[in-house]
């Protein structure tokens, strides 16, 4: 609660959960919950599994988990917190991005919503490997991160760097290897990628 509001986030994210699960009970219903950049959102991801968990349960709708293999956050010893009601639930899509051809062998930051966005893009699920599915720039992995490889020249963290303010992704590129690079401009004229 705050004062502006004098119900929760979690308590408002559940009423509207009920408002449109009432709303379309004669229909087919997906629903998914976006975390996003904004600082008022955080808590809602830290407390996810547990809003989840009780979504999943209070209205039988199921909840895809998607751990990436080398993410040590999902595998953390649920102990750690005994007052903290933390549950892992739905079913587990596990991603490796180890297996992209973008991302650097050396990446060690793996508990980041880009990256995982691009796993799951790229992901061949049984079938192994990594073959990219969606058009989706690979240059994003680098947003807030230095994950992708060298040769793309995407700066790391581009993201917070105060020269890029007001950068303009260009249209994507393509080569026949569906290497997707990323090319910004700015004002001046700069440009990181290739292509």
């Amino acid at each position: 609660m705050s004062t502006y509001s004098k119900t929760s986030a979690r308590d408002q994210v559940l009423d509207a959960v009920r408002k449109l699960v009432d709303r379309y009970k004669d229909e087919e219903t997906s629903i998914t919950l976006i975390q996003t950049r904004s600082f008022l959102s955080r808590p809602l991801h830290l407390l996810a599994p547990e809003l989840e968990m009780r979504i999943s349960k209070s209205y039988a709708l199921l909840v895809l988990r998607i751990t990436n293999e080398e993410d040590l956050v999902p595998r953390l010893p649920l102990d750690l917190w005994p007052d903290f009601d933390y549950k892992h639930v739905g079913e587990e899509l596990r991603i490796d991005t180890r297996n992209s051809p973008y991302v650097k062998s050396s990446c060690d930051e793996f508990h980041n919503l880009e990256l995982y966005i691009h796993g799951v893009a790229g992901t061949q699920g049984d079938k192994g490997g990594f073959n990219l599915e969606v058009d989706r720039d690979i240059a994003l992995v680098n947003q807030d991160i230095d994950g992708l490889k060298d040769e793309y020249n995407i700066p790391a963290g581009w993201w917070g760097i105060e020269d890029n303010k007001g950068l303009v992704l260009e249209e994507m590129v393509a080569d026949g290897d569906r290497r997707l690079l990323g090319r910004f401009r700015g004002s001046g004229g700069r440009r990181f990628g290739s292509g």
